[in-house]
């Protein structure tokens, strides 16, 4: 399917100087900076044995979660394995298979006994030179045997084929035909039911050796359920019909029927006689067993296509949408995303503000993002959207500040408070699309819009939506529009059929670049007449200096050095730096392997990173020639800095290690309120503090540590005072890569204790990074502190099971915070607070969190009254963050 692009004249930046665009040096890194979840999320499982553990994928990627979703780690598939499916061995959480089938590319099965950590790609048994392809894989019960659903008929082998060693060798499952649907008994081993074409629905109870016909019926997908210890039931999706079976097919009863195809079935493994259906739009709901069904609407989380149903909390269900990953624990009344760590959204146009580009939009199928901190943060965006569908554009008014979205709606969205809230266009005008929208520089308030990949015309909508009306383009399918920022009403249109030249809006359009093709367009920032077009058929590059009147061919051929073999439905965008005219950049889709740049005007080509991703639109900024971002279709956004490395903020961000290392917190509250901590100026950089709200009460502690003579990594240790929401993000300034923490609103925070953070040892540094040994601190102020005007006086003992010591006391506090070490000036282990709560609970609060999993006993003794408190945590487990607001009464005391 082709999804079209608009550029425009009328927004071009203003030129830069040749000598600054011969100093553009790109890292040619491309790494994922958000937005998170999307439609690139295509599946989500979790680990019988572990039901806290999840696996997801994005992309390239699979992502784990080890908190029932609340976090994800992302790992790299493999770009031999997009994979499509996944399934976990039933004892073993850290066995995974990845498997794609016919309709994902290339076919290829993977599978990683480490929990993704690493993969190993299968083959197939035919021929072990092909990649294993297939639709579905499955274990049995007891996990000693996996089964793949083949089905890659181009590679010419279809049926059924199985393990009982991993992957390393192979046998043929005989099976009555072509497999349609299957599924394996959860319970019995070798008892395995299949829908075939042509034959109807078989069983085997004997591992293949023989089928029996149970029903001439096909289904198109089934589930086996188990009830207790040996009940089990069987499920059968018809397209809107749901099905079951309680003698392993042998009869079946229809059980629902739905106003739209049954995407996947989720049975409650706390609660056996409740289960769900998910179609496109609804969850349907039983309590019974399927004798009755409620119908919920799935609030927020459009085009769901997965669903599960974790054991753990009842009526928690997780679903797979257009969101990413959604949770809801009231039974799918009500979802929340939870993609924090997940990159894999789909990205078709990146807008930056024009006077703020520290504010960005991301439009894609999962809907519009935005961020106002240069991509560090995204936040979903829904107040007032038609989103149900996606959206692939969005512009702003550099004049008035207005917005304007478009998506799959079929209708233009517009906004006047910076995306607040959104007014549609007329609900009356019902034209396909606009997909990809530009507006007029001459006429406030028009914006004109490509429409479907099926309409040879452009949507013009006048006073910001309030009418619409339609530009015959003569049988040319639009995909680009330009508005010459020259010549009033005169517009270049390109597409399917070449490129249109209307001189005004009511004139024929006129072809002055041929072609049965579609055809990408591209103009030169810097040079406004100077236009290019990649030619469909060739390959070649094709260029006008008159405003696309004329065109004369560049010398040097795309296809050839690209190894693409066709154009047409993969071209995505060809796109020309604003800081040098010779710089392009052609964004392949999913065809041919990402993003490709020539330095010299289309003669010669060279692949823009190692990286082999589906690129869609390329970005410049427009206050940094040396930055570059890019959108893509299940990686989200990624993005690119050449250039010496610039300084180290240090307003709202900690500075580790020399600068190396960057940490930056967002905290919200309860009610909804949000900022950024500030850090707290300190003598030493391997360890740091955060405040919230005031700079005397210290909020969070964190630290960075050179494990790489132990496990190849750098550490990250953090610990938190507080039960507010807060995401932690520290990021490798070497290499751009970047790990992310976070705590939910209302619980106390718990340690974070990542050994395996930055495995980035071996990094080179860039250009003017501060390789000097990080600063290291002097001494220390004894093993006690006085707190609270010298009220409370607290010491530590710390203790790891094999030897225990007094902990020092750093040389920085405040009259209610102190910090701790146990073994390292440079390394501090735990941030403790005496509070005054007298005004709100009549009682004086301590709070306490470590960075490590040492134990403590921590003694505070009142000094007025005489009464002492002690805390403590046991050796070998991360220690709870210690909210005592109840810890000192006497607050009438000395006053």
């Amino acid at each position: 399917m082709k999804y079209v692009r608009v550029l425009c004249l009328g927004m071009l930046l203003a030129p830069i100087a040749a000598s600054i665009a011969a100093s553009i040096a790109w890292a040619n890194e491309l790494r994922p900076v958000g937005p998170d979840g999307g439609q690139g999320v295509r599946d989500v499982v979790y680990a019988p044995s572990n039901p806290e553990i999840l696996y997801s994928l994005g992309g390239r990627h699979i992502y784990r979660s080890e908190n029932g979703g609340e976090t994800w780690r992302s790992m790299t598939l493999g770009k031999n394995v997009p994979a499509w499916t996944l399934v976990v061995h039933p004892r073993d959480e850290n066995t995974v298979v990845a498997v794609v089938g016919a309709y994902g590319g290339e076919p290829g099965m993977s599978i990683s006994q480490d929990g993704g950590v690493s993969w190993q790609t299968l083959q197939a048994p035919q021929d072990p030179d092909q990649l294993l392809g297939g639709e579905r894989a499955f274990f049995s019960p007891d996990g000693s045997t996996l089964y793949v659903h083949q089905s890659n008929i181009d590679k010419g082998y279809t049926g059924l084929i199985k393990s009982s060693d991993l992957g390393e060798t192979w046998s043929t499952c005989e099976t009555p035909g072509a497999i349609r649907s299957i599924a394996g008994s959860p319970h019995q081993a070798g008892h395995l039911v299949g829908s075939f074409y042509g034959e109807g629905t078989l069983l085997t109870r004997d591992d293949c050796a023989t089928w029996s016909v149970v029903q001439h019926h096909q289904y198109t997908s089934m589930e086996w359920f188990v009830y207790g210890h040996s009940a089990q039931e069987l499920w059968g999706v018809s397209g809107r019909s749901l099905y079951r079976s309680t003698d392993s097919g042998g009869s079946w009863s229809l059980v629902l029927g739905t106003d739209q195809p049954i995407e996947d079935l989720a049975l409650d493994p706390d609660d056996p006689n409740r289960l769900y259906a998910v179609t496109l739009l609804h969850v349907w709901v039983s309590a019974d067993r399927g004798s009755s069904w409620e119908k919920l609407n799935l609030r927020g989380v459009p085009f769901s296509q997965r669903v599960i149903a974790p054991p753990g909390p009842e009526l928690e269900v997780v679903a797979v949408s257009r969101r990413g990953i959604e949770k809801s624990i009231d039974g799918g009344r009500s979802w929340r995303a939870i993609n924090r760590g997940i990159n894999a959204e789909s990205v078709v146009r990146i807008l930056m503000h024009p006077q703020r580009p520290e504010e960005m939009w991301a439009a894609g199928w999962g809907g519009l993002s935005r961020s106002f901190d240069s991509g560090r943060t995204w936040q979903w965006v829904d107040t007032g959207l038609e989103h149900s569908r996606g959206f692939t554009d969005i512009q702003i008014d550099p004049e008035t500040g207005e917005l304007f979205a478009a998506g799959f709606s079929n209708r233009l969205m517009r906004s006047s408070d910076n995306g607040a809230t959104w007014v549609a266009s007329d609900d009356s005008i019902r034209y396909p699309g606009p997909f990809h929208i530009v507006l007029d520089p001459h006429e406030p308030r028009r914006v004109f819009a490509t429409a479907d990949w099926t309409s040879p015309f452009l949507l013009v909508f006048e006073n910001g939506g309030a009418t619409v009306d339609t530009l015959d383009m003569n049988g040319t399918i639009a995909n680009e529009v330009f508005v010459d920022p020259e010549a009033p009403g005169r517009l270049i249109v390109a597409g399917f059929g070449g490129v249109q030249v209307k001189d005004t809006l009511n004139a024929e359009p006129r072809p002055t670049f041929l072609t049965p093709y579609d055809t990408l367009l591209a103009q030169v920032p810097s040079q406004p007449k100077h236009f290019l077009v990649l030619h469909p058929e060739t390959g070649n590059i094709w260029r006008s200096t008159d405003s696309a009147e004329t065109w004369t061919e560049v010398e040097g051929n795309l296809a050839a050095q690209i190894g693409a073999r066709s154009y047409g439905a993969w071209n995505w965008q060809l796109v020309v730096s604003p800081h040098d005219p010779e710089d392009l950049f052609y964004a392949t889709g999913a065809g041919f392997g990402g993003l490709w740049r020539s330095r010299d005007a289309g003669v010669t080509w060279q692949r823009f990173s190692d990286a082999s991703f589906s690129a869609q639109t390329v970005t410049f900024s427009s206050q940094d020639p040396e930055e570059l971002w890019v959108g893509s279709n299940g990686q989200g956004l990624l993005h690119d800095r050449g250039g010496p490395l610039p300084a180290c903020a240090e307003d709202e961000a900690l500075c580790l290690r020399s600068g190396r290392f960057e940490a930056v917190v967002d905290w919200q509250t309860a009610d909804g309120r949000t900022g950024r901590a500030r850090q707290v100026l300190t003598e030493i950089d391997t360890s740091g503090l955060f405040w919230f709200f005031e700079d005397q009460n210290w909020e969070l502690m964190v630290k960075v540590l050179d494990g790489c003579g132990l496990n190849d990594n750098f550490w990250v240790f953090s610990a938190a005072t507080t039960d507010l929401e807060y995401r932690l993000r520290v990021e490798d300034r070497w290499t751009g890569l970047s790990r992310t923490y976070f705590n939910l609103q209302g619980q106390p925070a718990k340690a974070n204790t990542d050994t395996a953070a930055l495995p980035t040892c071996h990094a080179a540094p860039p250009e003017g990074a501060d390789t000097s040994p990080p600063v290291q601190a002097q001494g220390d102020a004894g093993m006690a502190v006085d707190l609270q005007g010298e009220r409370f006086r607290a010491s530590v003992v710390w203790d790891t099971g094999t030897a225990m010591g007094d902990g020092h006391l750093a040389t920085l506090g405040t009259e209610d915070s102190a910090i701790f070490w146990f073994f390292d000036p440079t390394n501090w282990e735990m941030l403790i607070k005496v509070l005054d709560g007298c005004a709100i609970n009549g009682h004086f609060w301590v709070l306490a969190a470590t960075t490590s999993d040492v134990g403590y006993r921590l003694r505070i003794e009142d000094l007025l009254t005489g009464e002492v408190r002690r805390f403590e945590n046991s050796p070998g487990s991360p220690a709870p963050t210690l909210t005592e607001t109840e810890a000192f009464s006497g607050c009438t005391l000395g006053s």
